[in-house]
């Protein structure tokens, strides 16, 4: 009978242990919201030396900028060490085709405190003359996004943004058609951009290619 009751006690020991482990667990685990998407055509940034006397800064671009909110996780002092924002954008061109362009940010030293904090990406100018045959005004009706939130290789936010009916479902996940085209380095994180120096504190410090 002593026995019985030992065995008891230890059994119900371990499943109050394992409750607990797994309420820690939920209440470390990371979540990211987007709660917010615009779209904005900065001119490029004049600074007051220039390379060469007859530079102007004339060309306006699309950044595609988000607000987030990260919350949970971060060990026990409440920051993650990373965290990757994996974008992608569709647009339709002036011809009714569709370019998608890919890129990803990775960000460290964020305090999962659920704050708000902004992310921001780039669509060259050459790349709005060619593709949509102006810099400025491309239509929001054009414009699809899409952004994952990743921690440790885990996904663990996610927001389509889509300001009219996307031309399918999960289009983020198309390959190379007669529909679709992939095109690589048209998408730019804040750092390959000349906006770089500019508005620091407004965002996350992005990871330096040297640690990548």
């Amino acid at each position: 009978m002593e026995t019985s009751n030992r065995l008891r006690s230890s059994a119900v020991a371990l499943v109050v242990c394992l409750l607990l482990a797994g309420g820690l667990q939920a209440q470390q685990r990371t979540t990211v919201k987007f709660d917010k998407f615009d779209y904005n055509n900065p001119r490029t940034p004049e600074y007051k030396d220039r390379s060469h006397p007859q530079a102007k800064t004339t060309s306006q671009w699309l950044q595609i900028h988000t607000q987030y909110t990260a919350q949970g996780g971060g060990g026990r002092d409440g920051w993650l060490d990373e965290l990757e924002l994996r974008w992608s954008v569709l647009i339709r061109t002036t011809e009714g085709l569709y370019v998608l362009l890919q890129t990803k940010a990775v960000y460290v030293d964020i305090e999962s405190d659920g704050s708000r904090r902004n992310a921001v990406v780039y669509v060259r100018p050459a790349f709005l003359r060619r593709y949509c045959g102006k810099e400025r005004g491309v239509g929001r009706g054009s414009v699809w996004v899409y952004v994952e939130a990743v921690v440790d290789g885990q996904v663990v936010g996610s927001q389509e943004y889509a300001p009219t009916s996307p031309p399918a479902a999960n289009w983020w996940q198309a390959r190379d058609s007669r529909q679709v085209k992939l095109i690589d380095g048209a998408l730019l994180t804040r750092d390959q951009t000349p906006f770089a120096p500019l508005d620091y504190d407004f965002f996350e410090h992005l990871k330096t290619p040297s640690n990548r």
